[in-house]
C-alpha cells in the first residue's frame, strides 16, 4: 500500500508554484469526497495557576492566539487529513495556559485529492469539520483546568506558527 504525506502551514496557500485550482474543479472533488471518520488523535494542556490568578482577575484580559497546521495522506482507499491547532493564552510574556489538539479526518475520494485541492479545502472546508470539536475541547479543557471557559468564536482562520 502506498501513502503519500503532503504538510502545510496554513498561511502558505498559494505560496506553490503550481496552478490554482478552478472553481469548478474544486466543487467536482468537492463533491467526490465523503467522511469517513472524524477523531482526536492528540490532545495536550497546561496551565500556569499563578499566572492564571493574576491574568484572569480582570475579564477579558488574556490574549488569546490560535495557530494551525495541516497535512494529508492518500493511500489506495482513503484521504487523512490531519489538523493541528494550538491554542496559548499569556499575559505579557507569561503564558497563562496551552492547549494544542490534532484532529484526524479521513474521506473517502471518487477524485484524485491533489496539492491544488488542499491548498484551498485546508482553509475553506476543513475547519468547517474540525473547528466545532475545537470549540467544544477548549470550553470544556479550560474549565477542568480551572480557568474561566473559553468560548471560541464561531468561524476561525487559523494563523501558522
Amino acid at each position: 500500500m502506498e501513502t503519500t504525506t503532503k504538510t502545510s502551514k496554513v498561511d502558505e496557500l498559494g505560496s506553490d508554484e503550481t496552478r490554482a485550482i478552478s472553481p469548478e474543479e474544486y466543487r467536482r472533488v468537492l463533491s467526490g469526497l465523503k467522511l469517513a471518520g472524524l477523531s482526536l488523535t492528540h490532545c495536550e494542556a497546561q496551565a500556569d495557576r499563578l499566572a492564571a490568578e493574576q491574568a484572569f482577575a480582570q475579564p477579558n484580559s488574556v490574549p488569546v492566539h490560535i495557530t494551525g497546521e495541516v497535512s494529508f495522506e492518500t493511500t489506495e482507499k482513503a484521504v487523512i487529513v490531519n489538523q493541528t491547532y494550538k491554542i496559548t493564552g499569556k499575559q505579557g510574556r507569561r503564558r497563562v495556559f496551552a492547549l494544542s489538539a490534532t484532529y484526524a479526518v479521513a474521506f473517502q475520494s471518487t477524485e484524485p485529492f491533489t496539492e491544488q485541492f488542499f491548498k484551498v479545502f485546508k482553509d475553506r472546508t476543513l475547519p468547517t469539520f474540525t473547528w466545532p470539536y475545537l470549540r467544544e475541547l477548549v470550553s470544556s479543557m479550560t474549565s477542568r483546568m480551572g480557568l474561566p471557559e473559553l468560548v471560541l468564536s464561531i468561524w476561525f482562520r487559523p494563523t501558522a506558527d
